[in-house]
């Protein structure tokens, strides 16, 4: 397993207390569709990723997507029932990663992206040499929140998939 699947596993257990039973999602091509208790979002996947959905992935998120070509980036999302408060996610993610993985991980917020709902997201990157680059986007939808994550093996590369990363939040919906 390489360093991003194993992240992928981390975030996983930091989420999964907070997991809800009653989720189901869908997908197929580049469209996604998550449902968690009463909220439900949609949402597209960079074009050319390869979507791996969570029958086929032995994680916890709902996807999870490949570049078409084998950079090291990849993404996991999620929806998941969450506090009120995404600030206080962000945090208790790094805590987790600090408790369980690499004491070393650092947290910075990055410019925010914008939803064309018009509201701004902050996304929050969490990096070291063990953990790389990632890139951690949590879009509160009152008691549930979509939990976007992006892996990049260098700081460059995280941030010039940040049109990537805005044209996917571009067609994000809740329904």
């Amino acid at each position: 397993m390489n360093t991003p699947r194993l992240f992928l596993a981390a975030i996983t257990l930091a989420f999964a207390a907070c997991a809800s039973t009653g989720s189901t999602s869908s997908g197929g091509g580049k469209n996604l569709s998550l449902k968690e208790g009463a909220v439900s979002v949609q949402l597209a996947a960079p074009s050319g990723w390869k979507i791996v959905s969570s029958k086929d992935e032995p994680l916890d998120w709902n996807y999870a997507g490949d570049p078409p070509t084998k950079d090291g980036r990849q993404f996991g999302v999620r929806l998941d029932e969450v506090g009120p408060h995404a600030a206080t996610t962000y945090q208790a993610y790094l805590k987790n990663v600090h408790q369980l993985y690499d004491p070393k991980v650092r947290m910075a917020p990055e410019a925010p992206f914008t939803l064309k709902d018009g509201r701004k997201i902050t996304p929050y990157r969490y990096y070291s040499t063990y953990w790389q680059q990632r890139l951690v986007i949590i879009i509160p939808e009152g008691k549930a929140a979509t939990v976007l994550e992006f892996t990049a093996p260098t700081l460059e590369s995280l941030r010039s998939s940040h049109a990537l990363i805005q044209q996917m939040l571009d067609t994000y919906t809740k329904k």
